[in-house]
């Protein structure tokens, strides 16, 4: 291992150049995309709701179990309605009224 001394200005670019490397990679997704994403989604309490569940833990269990697949929007998970939709009509999972 190298011991490696800088200055405090030296750290500070350093810190700035990787900083900004990683705010300008696509790892970070623009804000305007969520509207759109949350109109054709539903949270974990929708989908809970729309198969009458009272605990979450089954919604894990179906991400767990690769049923569904959940999108991390500003920290709240949303689930297509398309991958909603698509377990109904399969009915790998039976909808409750």
């Amino acid at each position: 291992m190298e011991l490696i001394i800088t200055t405090k200005e030296q750290l500070t670019e350093i810190i700035d150049g990787i900083v900004e490397r990683h705010l300008s990679s696509k790892a970070i997704q623009p804000k305007t995309n969520l509207p759109e994403l949350t109109k054709r989604g539903y949270t974990q309490r929708e989908v809970m709701d729309l198969f009458g569940l009272r605990s979450p833990v089954s919604v894990n269990t179906w991400e767990r179990k690769g049923l569904l697949k959940p999108i991390i929007v500003s920290r709240k998970k949303m689930y297509l309605k398309e991958d909603i939709e698509t377990l109904i009509q399969q009915k790998q999972l039976k909808k409750r009224v």
